[in-house]
């Protein structure tokens, strides 16, 4: 998609913000109450990998009422992505070059793809394992009594760390991609790159070391990708020397 280069006046642009906000907004609030309609199956998927004998609890008569609006605002926030997003393309379109206008959708595109991967790991390898794990190890200490609101948000935590995850992966083979990083300098700071994974698995996980692995685990294997593209990018570009050279 392609859009011609348009320069208007201040006043166009503060409307044709106004618009992309009331649209957004519009649409998320529509998503917010669709979704209430459907929230028991939402929590039944939510907790589907929470295999303790004992239920959820609440604490307090308002709790299920305020999780169920959390919860079905952020399902909207996730749920109508594609089309706030397409209400901002259309927006930021315009001021674009046109090379930089065909980058828009493959990175969008990809994108989502490594959003929805992120959200697939969690709720098939990552939260299996981890609740596994912690109610092992609470059963040695206590009694396991969880609550609802506490496990919501221990798994959205998770959610969101594993999308930032594949998110920066994403982003550092774009850039790898496009020259502005290359092997001799991955290889470089690939010590530091490990740290920094170690520590981003900290801050985007609960405070247990299995879930800081499956998210520090996963950023080194992408880095370690990364490198091979851009190994693999630097041998192509020099076999096309040599083949127009002879």
């Amino acid at each position: 998609m392609t859009i011609p280069e348009y320069w208007g006046e201040l006043s166009d642009h503060l409307n044709e913000l106004r618009k992309a906000l009331i649209y957004s907004i519009f649409t998320i609030c529509l998503g917010f109450f669709i979704t209430l309609f459907f929230y028991r199956p939402l929590f039944d998927m939510l907790t589907s990998s929470y295999t303790a004998a004992k239920p959820l609890l609440f604490i307090g008569p308002l709790a299920g009422l305020n999780l169920t609006f959390k919860i079905c605002l952020w399902t909207s926030l996730v749920g109508t992505c594609p089309c706030w997003c397409w209400i901002w393309l259309k927006f930021i379109l315009p001021g674009l070059k046109t090379h930089e206008q065909t980058l828009v959708i493959p990175v969008l595109i990809g994108s989502l793809i490594c959003l929805s991967l992120g959200i697939m790991t969690t709720f098939s390898v990552t939260i299996p394992l981890a609740n596994q794990y912690l109610l092992n190890f609470n059963a040695t200490i206590g009694e396991n009594a969880w609550t609802l609101n506490f496990y919501l948000d221990y798994v959205l935590l998770l959610v969101v760390g594993h999308c930032v995850t594949f998110e920066i992966g994403f982003l550092l083979l774009l850039l790898v991609h496009y020259g502005f990083i290359h092997d001799t300098m991955l290889c470089q700071f690939r010590r530091i790159a490990i740290v920094i994974a170690f520590v981003l698995g900290a801050l985007l996980t609960p405070p247990d070391v299995l879930t800081q692995l499956m998210i520090a685990l996963p950023l080194i294997g992408l880095y370690e990708v990364a490198v091979w593209y851009a190994k693999w990018l630097q041998q192509s570009a020099f076999k096309n020397l040599q083949g127009t050279r002879t």
